[in-house]
């Protein structure tokens, strides 16, 4: 690999787990990468080149197994087979091609009612959580007696369950409900095959068997008789199956190493066959030692000089010697930053990323001492695999910022050889954070950042290690796919963004015409101010999507606080809003800059991660940008044929009383379309006009809208991750946030009808009243309208009655071929797995 006398050119590559946030009021309207005294992170940004990275795909909230994959150069939509393989795995569970295993949580339950109590049952059970795995390890399972049962504690609560044996599918759902005081589930088959429907029989049985012996256990005894939560079910989620998957080393001619206690990112890596390093003190949690990361990385990047620290075996006690030769590449993951962003744990996550800023010094020194022998040359690379905003407490999709640098750059960008020689290695623990302790008082916000810099040391223009600031990147935004461009790495071509960036640092000059700063055009002061407008009442949506519906409080600055806004796009708003150009003609130059397909004969635009037809993106935009939410508004967001247009009768009639009554003659859906009733955003009220006067309209307001949710290139897709979020959301905000299946609206519309009532505020008092408004809004009877049956939508030109079908669920199945529905199911099992969501039809 090179000439002997060449250096070996090696990465580090740090990967920070939820590093993306949101501006956040408390901090100024900072994020709390911007909060941060990151002078190291800051000193790799000015000493390299710097961009914004959606892990997978642009407006995808991804989990950090899919961004993982991707990033390493694995499309998750072919390599991804559920997260239970990757967790077990990790936990040293050795597995084959063929076997199942699951994610899985020790965690209390009602044997009485069958109701989870608690989904964990301890976090702190790092001492009993092994003695009961063994009690299960080897189970036997008497209606199954060919399937062998391999458990293994992972962490805290956590452990990995395998099940090996003949005809095994990973299309099952699990048995978890996923939130506390919600009934055990059962596994159910997410497809026909004979396969899936066996497995779910195997799995509930192995529920079963595995209450029956911890159940009976004396470790729970004594766990009830010192009054704590009994451990005595385990919850089995994300299925994953163990498939072939090519080897990291075979796919890139890298030899890969990897530091990663968190078991499922562990696992991840070897089913690629990257090695994981020991490293003595480090752990997935707040308790991790940074220094002992950092240590072990930086001696497997510098071994021959040094000896590689010991490496993982999954199945066997003893961990093997690791490469003589060293790696050439080494993956540093860090988890207790997407901890604080889940806990929402603000400061914390400020005060942890001045602890990782801490480490990247300490792996610097110890690889700038193995460079200064001349064997070696450096290249340190840090970004996220998702955004974790401390405010949502959950992953989201706003891009991370992604830099990377020659390490001689670094040390040059800190101040020379002697600052970066004077870093003490001693290990130090992550900070502590009391209880209502606030962040000026903490580090000194109003001081800002220590030892400020102005300019870039080299590489392109940008000087701070940040989300805004990345956007200035000369990389731009990109998809983490980009990182999977490897060769061979002392062939300078690891890629262009990983290795051969050094020919990129003597091209980049902060003067230089061919990269033009969108700071010129948008200043980072106007950020908010701009006009990505922060709701401060609380709007309401109801949400159709693909069979789905919901209803959603979008008060969080995470829905409307885009990094986009630094980007030309938000100047063309800009100018448009202010007068300064007409509207939509304004938009005309943008659309030659955005990604293109054709769908049908219309041609549709990516903005953001969504596709849209030309005409209505303008009108998208603006929506955003200048729509002023009342606490009454109510709204409904549909994919296009999901049932939206019987909602848009049922809606008004239920909102409006004398929908309930027997004045037929006063009934609106006589005289108005129900598109008239529910006007949409993009389609009628923004189409013309940027800042629609919209004070003629009643509350409570009904609005209609088909942005942002859909389809792979389909006009306003994708979908499935937005029905996940919001599925979730409904079960964080039951009051805000409605979730139905339009099946159920077909196989129960008296239950789902009352259920919508009551959350907007309309229950019914009498029976009579749920049937007229049933009778009112029948298909049969809206198709058979005379206002229904003649005219046209005069803003797209459709005919009323084409907006009326047969309305049955599962009709699209009359339509496709076998392989398309068993494609269709197979994406559907995959996007859903493990949440508990499935459609019958």
């Amino acid at each position: 690999m090179g000439s002997p006398a060449e250096p070996k050119r090696r990465v580090a590559f740090v990967l920070i787990d939820g590093l993306g946030d949101v501006s956040i009021p408390r901090f100024g309207n900072k994020t709390p990468l911007q909060a941060a005294d990151v002078p190291n992170l800051d000193a790799i940004a000015s000493a390299g080149v710097n961009g914004l990275m959606d892990p997978v795909e642009v407006g995808l909230g991804c989990g950090s197994d899919t961004a993982h994959l991707s990033l390493l150069g694995y499309d998750p939509r072919v390599y991804y087979r559920g997260r239970g393989a990757f967790e077990s795995m990790g936990a040293g569970l050795a597995m084959s091609p063929g076997d199942i295993a699951f994610k899985s949580n020790f965690a209390t339950l009602d044997e009485k009612t069958g109701i989870v109590t608690s989904r964990r049952a301890d976090r702190h059970f790092e001492e009993e959580g092994p003695i009961l795995c063994v009690a299960l390890d080897r189970m036997k399972l008497p209606s199954f007696p060919e399937y062998e049962v391999r458990v293994r504690y992972a962490t805290e609560h956590r452990c990995g369950v395998v099940v090996k044996g003949p005809r095994l599918s990973g299309n099952i759902s699990g048995t978890d409900p996923l939130k506390d005081n919600r009934l055990l589930l059962e596994a159910k088959a997410l497809d026909d095959s004979d396969e899936a429907r066996h497995t779910a029989a195997v799995v509930n049985e192995l529920s079963r068997e595995i209450s029956k012996i911890l159940v009976s256990h004396p470790l729970n005894a004594k766990r009830l008789a010192e009054g704590k939560s009994v451990a005595n079910i385990v919850l089995l989620r994300g299925c994953g199956i163990r498939i072939e998957v090519p080897q990291f080393e075979k796919k890139h001619g890298l030899w890969p190493c990897m530091v990663a206690p968190t078991k499922i990112i562990a696992g991840l890596g070897l089913s690629l066959d990257i090695d994981i390093l020991e490293a003595p003190g480090a752990t997935g949690d707040y308790r991790t030692l940074l220094t002992s990361k950092a240590t072990a990385i930086a001696k497997a990047l510098s071994t021959p000089l040094q000896t590689s620290p010991s490496v993982f075996v999954p199945g066997e006690d003893e961990h093997k010697p690791g490469r003589s030769d060293g790696y050439d590449f080494g993956f540093l993951h860090i988890k207790a930053i997407d901890d604080a962003g889940h806990d929402k744990a603000s400061v914390f996550k400020v005060k942890g990323l001045e602890a990782v800023d801490r480490a990247i010094a300490q792996l610097a020194k110890l690889l700038w001492q193995a460079e200064s022998t001349g064997n070696f040359q450096y290249f340190i690379c840090v970004t996220g695999d998702h955004s974790t905003p401390v405010e949502y407490g959950d992953h989201s999709y706003e891009p991370v910022p992604f830099t990377i640098c020659r390490l001689k750059d670094f040390v040059g960008a800190v101040g020379g050889e002697s600052s970066v020689l004077e870093t003490s290695l001693d290990p130090f623990p992550l900070p502590t954070v009391k209880a209502g302790e606030d962040l000026n008082e903490a580090i000194g916000l109003e001081k800002g950042r220590k030892c400020k810099q102005v300019q870039a040391f080299c590489g392109d223009s940008v000087f701070e290690f940040n989300e805004i600031a990345a956007a200035r990147g000369c990389l731009g935004r990109f998809p983490g796919s980009m990182l999977a461009l490897m060769s061979h790495v002392n062939s300078i071509s690891v890629p262009f963004i990983l290795v051969e960036i050094a020919a990129i640092h003597d091209l980049v000059h902060p003067s230089a015409d061919m990269f033009i700063e969108p700071q010129s055009l948008l200043k980072n002061n106007d950020l908010v101010s701009s006009g990505w407008h922060v709701p401060s009442s609380t709007d309401r949506l109801i949400f159709a999507a693909s069979s789905v519906i919901y209803k959603l409080c979008v008060s969080d600055s995470s829905f409307f606080f885009q990094y986009t806004s630094l980007t030309r796009m938000c100047y063309i708003l800009g100018r448009s809003f202010h007068g300064e150009s007409s509207f939509p003609s304004a938009f005309s130059t943008l659309f030659g800059e955005l990604p293109k397909e054709t769908w049908y004969c219309s041609d549709l635009y990516n903005w953001e991660g969504f596709w849209y037809a030309s005409s209505h993106l303008p009108a998208a935009m603006a929506a955003r940008l200048n729509f002023q939410a009342n606490d009454s508004d109510v709204f409904l967001t549909s994919s296009m044929k999901t049932g939206n247009t019987w909602l848009k009768a049922i809606i008004p009639t239920i909102m409006n009383p004398i929908g309930c009554m027997d004045d037929d003659n006063n009934d609106p859906l006589l005289k108005r379309h129900p598109n008239e009733l529910m006007p949409s955003l993009e389609v009628h009220l923004f189409k013309e006009n940027p800042n629609p006067d919209l004070s003629y309209m009643s509350s409570p307001r009904l609005f209609q809208t088909h942005v942002p949710y859909p389809i792979r290139v389909h006009v306003f897709g994708p979908f499935h991750d937005h029905v996940l979020s919001y599925c979730k959301e409904s079960i964080k905000r039951p009051e805000k946030i409605l979730f139905l299946k339009y099946e159920d609206m077909k196989k129960d519309p008296r239950a789902e009808l009352r259920r919508l009532a009551c959350f907007l505020g309309r229950p019914f008092e009498k029976e009579e009243e749920v049937d007229k408004v049933l009778w009112r809004c029948s298909l049969e009877r809206l198709k058979n309208l005379e206002v229904n049956q003649h005219g046209a939508d005069p803003w797209l030109g459709f005919e009323y009655k084409f907006y009326f079908r047969r309305g049955s669920a599962g009709d699209w199945k009359n339509n496709m071929s076998n392989e398309m529905k068993e494609k269709l199911d197979h994406i559907a099992a995959m996007k859903f797995e493990g949440s508990g969501l499935g459609f019958g039809h």
